[in-house]
């Protein structure tokens, strides 16, 4: 199988590292190599040479998350007694994150495969300048802080930057053996190590290198997390592929998480390691039938940060729930207005939704007490912002000091286009944000009915129904049998085809009439490519496989549509392409989902296609597959009846027999799903399992 290739990337924590499959963090890169340590690269340079060569990777994993191996050998350079022949040095390179001491541990061992003795020249070249990760992004730096000249002696090097944000950061690194010290250009630093090794023998050297800032001003950092038990949840199957698919998916979750105390999961790597409104909660809502614990960090962590004031830079209103939380230097400078920033449309409705799903899995209310006044100025805002919105939308002008930004999930300035290919007018009332806000109200109407108060919850339910009735009627298009992207200025339709419309089955907002031809009409090939539905339909005059937002496959977009479609009873078309997402899989390394990538149609013997910008790995991504397994098994949790529902279970082609353990209300369940001859699914288990066989969220 082709393998799309990614970097190499461990994190814990808020520390993590992205290295090339050789180790190297190249020299001058600007692509996210380094080493990284709350909104800081402490290391743009770290690189390994063998006499003089960088050496060739044999082998690179970062599986285990925290932890790397890679398996490099020499290439051929010259020494005083003449040529070294390649793969005559191996090296085992292990590096491990420790979150609790901001530390990467780096153990070499070093082997001689000739059969004379031999001379190993080795060479460690580091260069520190602790940039805000948005200047590495290509923003304009703030103003500079003072970048100390390296101090070394003996076994021991210390790398220290004063910062403008009166924050000292420092890195102190200690090696296992004396180095011998020399300058490199631009104030980096190489450490030298010279072996003689007779055959066969193998020498080790272990480096240590350990972050941290300080700062009088700036707030105390958040406690870390306790460790608690595992997560309960696990899938395994009788199909090698898509155990190792969901292993991954899993695991990868557990490494993004902050580790902060409350917990949450963070939004990507390398970009993206920070708490995200729309990001986190997604990931969250994904991750619910295997550990409902992040969910419960994640709405703690947001709560946290809710909006109290008008503040036009940063987007804040009150009761809004923020876009993205930055704590770096240009951050604490005021240099990026994510401090936090509250630029999104769809995190505040997202952040009800995440509430109310996390009491149907566990059946408890304390969670919805705890934060009840941050429910409650949620909705609030999501109130005051439809009754003042384009035609009673929930909608958006993107107007920011920084200029017009999207403000949906697609947020890039050019991702909401209409059919001809132009730019509408704002302001803009996505199809997508009315499904979420939909959904929003339905939830948070059973959490007041649950808590007592019926009038309320009354209320909120009829608010949802006049919302559903007045979407239909507006987006509709009857000749595309689909609905519009958005609404524009005067309650015009933008008219174009895009994955956004499957949205509206997740958060219920479709009629049962429009379904069926949604569901038929999201197949069709101008937006199915094989792999996934692509975000644009590739009719479209601003169609482009590649782009961000008009023309690729996004795992987590197409995770949503799954699900909705499963909701409906529509099994057979979210199979489809639940089969293409997990085929996608198995073409990038570690079968791990991008972001997003190429949206070309698929054909037989050709492969997905990379993105060139798409992250390597982001939190929706690695959900994405959780999500709609557990949907396609039929999972309908109520928690408050103590009772997990499953109904019409359905299996992937190459299925036959799969086990999953989860909880509900706090109890395991653990049930078996099992293909017969007739080609139904029949389920046995333990816990508080009821199968039904006609059922619709």
């Amino acid at each position: 199988m082709t393998e799309v290739v990614q970097p190499v990337m461990i994190k814990a924590g808020e520390l993590f590292l992205v290295a090339r499959a050789d180790g190297a963090v190249p020299a001058g890169n600007d692509d996210g190599f380094g080493l990284f340590f709350r909104d800081s690269r402490y290391l743009q340079r770290y690189e390994l040479t063998l006499g003089g060569q960088p050496p060739m990777a044999l082998m690179s994993s970062s599986a285990r998350g925290a932890m790397a191996v890679l398996e490099l050998a020499n290439n051929r350079f010259t020494t005083d007694h003449g040529f070294v022949e390649q793969q005559s040095i191996g090296v085992r390179w292990e590096r491990t994150l420790d979150p609790d001491r901001a530390a990467l541990v780096e153990r070499l061992r070093i082997r001689n495969f000739m059969t004379e003795p031999l001379h190993a020249p080795l060479t460690l070249s580091f260069g520190g300048r602790f940039e805000d990760l948005f200047e590495v992004r290509g923003y304009a730096p703030a103003s500079a802080g003072q970048l100390r000249p390296p101090r070394r002696r003996g076994r021991r090097m210390l790398m220290r930057y004063d910062g403008a944000d009166r924050t000292v950061r420092r890195m102190a690194l200690r090696f296992s053996r004396p180095p011998r010290f020399a300058e490199a250009p631009g104030g980096e630093t190489a450490a030298h190590f010279a072996f003689t090794l007779a055959p066969q023998e193998a020498v080790d050297l272990t480096l240590e290198l350990r972050l941290g800032e300080r700062s009088a001003d700036a707030p105390r950092a958040a406690p870390r997390a306790r460790k608690g038990p595992a997560p309960a949840g696990w899938l395994h199957s009788d199909d090698a592929r898509l155990n190792v698919a969901i292993e991954r998916s899993l695991s990868d979750l557990r490494m993004l998480q902050s580790g902060r105390d409350p917990d949450y999961v963070a939004g990507g790597l390398p970009w993206f390691v920070a708490l995200f409104g729309r990001d986190s909660i997604t990931a969250a809502i994904q991750s619910l039938a295997f550990d409902p614990e992040i969910a419960a960090g994640t709405l703690r962590a947001l709560a946290r940060w809710q909006g109290r004031r008008f503040d036009p830079r940063t987007g804040e209103e009150p009761g809004k729930i923020l876009h993205e939380l930055r704590v770096g230097e240009m951050a604490r400078l005021g240099a990026i207005p994510f401090t936090p920033g509250y630029q999104s449309v769809d995190s505040t409705p997202l952040f009800l939704v995440l509430l109310g799903l996390h009491a149907r899995w566990t059946g408890r209310l304390d969670l919805f007490l705890e934060l009840r006044e941050a429910a409650e100025a949620a909705l609030a805002w999501l109130q005051a912002r439809m009754t003042d919105g384009l035609e009673g939308f929930l909608d958006y002008d993107g107007v920011t000091p920084e200029g017009p930004i999207n403000q949906a999930w697609k947020d890039s300035a050019s991702a909401v286009r209409r059919e001809d290919g132009g730019l509408p007018d704002p302001p803009l009332a996505l199809v997508e944000v009315q499904a979420c806000a939909f959904k929003a109200l339905t939830l948070s109407a059973e959490l007041f009915a649950r808590a007592g108060d019926t009038a309320r919850a009354a209320g909120l339910e009829a608010q949802a129904q006049a919302l559903a009735g007045r979407f239909d009627r507006a987006f509709w298009m009857e000749d595309e049998d689909c609905y519009c992207l958005a609404l524009e200025r005067d309650g015009r339709q933008v008219r174009s085809v895009t994955s956004n419309a499957g949205h509206a089955l997740w958060g219920g907002i479709a009629p049962s009439d429009k379904a069926a031809p949604l569901a038929a009409r999201l197949l069709r090939e101008d937006l199915f490519c094989g792999w996934g539905v692509r975000t644009l339909s590739n009719r479209s005059r601003a169609y482009n496989p590649v782009h961000y937002h008009l023309g690729s496959v996004w795992p987590f977009d197409n995770s949503l549509i799954v699900t909705g479609l499963v909701d409906y009873g529509h099994t057979d078309t979210a199979l489809k392409i639940f089969e293409g997402v997990l085929a996608a899989a198995g073409y990038f390394s570690m079968t791990r989902l991008p972001e997003f990538f190429v949206g070309v149609q698929r054909e037989p013997g050709l492969f997905p296609g990379r993105c060139p910008y798409a992250d390597p790995l982001q939190a929706w991504s690695a959900g994405a597959l959780p999500y709609m397994a557990s949907a396609l098994l039929g999972l309908r949790p109520d928690g408050f009846a103590r009772t997990l529902r499953i109904a019409r279970p359905t299996l992937p082609a190459g299925v036959n027999r799969l086990r999953l353990q989860t909880q509900v209300a706090g109890a395991p369940v653990d049930c078996c799903f099992e293909r017969d001859e007739d080609g139904e699914v029949r389920v046995e288990g333990r816990g508080p399992i009821q199968v039904v066989r006609d059922d619709h969220a």
